[in-house]
């Protein structure tokens, strides 16, 4: 069976957000610093920076009148890539391959391009989980020797206002959240930010104990917590304290499921702002100009319903 020559792709918007501040940009959004930043830093060999043992690469950029694109790729410099050797399947035990990429070449372990207007993110990730946006972005900053301001963004996923409307007719029974400590949002233990439950728990057990929580970041773990109001204790008060915390996490767009206290489960993928496409394949990655098109559609739309968010 011929193998389809498209891909199903999640976009995702997101939105940026940076803390109060007295410096002479205190009013410039994401879209001007990034354009700065590229203007900073002309070629693709200059946008490399290293950020949790990856080589990050800024590979385009295009700006037009009401909003800029660009593309980050993934790679591990010097890393060999695993092959299966499917002329020995015939054998009883198959021993795995690592090839090396050709001269003046490293592979790509993943990419993502984003379409950006003002302070809303509308991204299309292969392979790159969101949460690395944020942080190849403040790595750039810092190379373009941005402002100190620049360097407080925060990146948030808004949840769907419908959903939210939703909990807070039903009310919260439960949220369960969990992380792995050896996602980049971890490697810099006191420089965590968001507001969200995890994270403020994270940042209370990096003051009581850093070295404890290095040591399970180190190991890759998981860590997840869980808050759950028994029946018997729901009042107006315990609801408006868990509804609060539900909300916060689902700004901060950790991996949570919320459960309603009709029984319905909530996960973050239902509650994103989302929209699938199909696009063509481009090795594990998709076309840039395909992807262009369709995330800027995905953009007027948003802006058709939502406004365009300048503030």
């Amino acid at each position: 069976m011929a193998k389809d020559s498209k891909r199903m792709k999640r976009f995702l918007f997101l939105r940026a957000t940076f803390e109060e501040s007295t410096d002479l940009d205190s009013s410039k959004t994401l879209e001007e610093y990034i354009a700065q930043s590229y203007s900073n830093l002309k070629t693709a060999k200059e946008r490399i920076v290293s950020y949790a043992g990856q080589t990050w690469v800024g590979t385009f950029f295009k700006k037009k009148d009401d909003c800029l694109f660009f593309q980050f790729s993934v790679a591990t410099f010097g890393e060999n890539a695993t092959t299966l050797p499917t002329d020995a399947l015939d054998m009883e035990s198959v021993e795995l391959d690592a090839t090396a990429p050709p001269n003046g070449r490293e592979f790509s372990e993943g990419d993502v391009i984003c379409c950006v207007a003002q302070n809303n993110i509308f991204t299309c990730q292969s392979l790159v989980r969101d949460s690395k946006i944020e942080f190849y972005l403040r790595a750039l900053f810092e190379k373009a020797e941005l402002s100190g301001r620049s360097q407080t963004l925060h990146v948030d996923k808004p949840a769907n206002f419908d959903k939210i409307r939703m909990i807070k007719a039903v009310g919260v029974k439960s949220i369960r959240i969990k992380a792995s400590l050896s996602d980049a949002q971890f490697v810099r233990l006191d420089d965590i930010h968001g507001k969200g439950p995890f994270k403020k728990i994270l940042r209370g057990l990096v003051c009581e104990d850093k070295a404890l929580v290095e040591a399970a970041r180190d190991s890759e773990a998981q860590m997840k917590i869980e808050f759950n109001v028994p029946k018997k204790s729901i009042t107006s008060g315990a609801q408006e304290w868990i509804e609060t915390e539900a909300l916060e996490a689902m700004g901060e767009g950790d991996s949570y499921q919320i459960i309603t206290n009709d029984g319905k489960v909530i996960t973050s993928d239902d509650i994103t702002i989302s929209k699938n496409e199909r696009l063509e394949r481009f090795g594990k990655s998709v076309f840039v100009d395909e992807a262009m098109r369709k995330l800027e559609i995905f953009k007027n739309e948003f802006e058709m319903i939502h406004g365009t968010g300048k503030n």
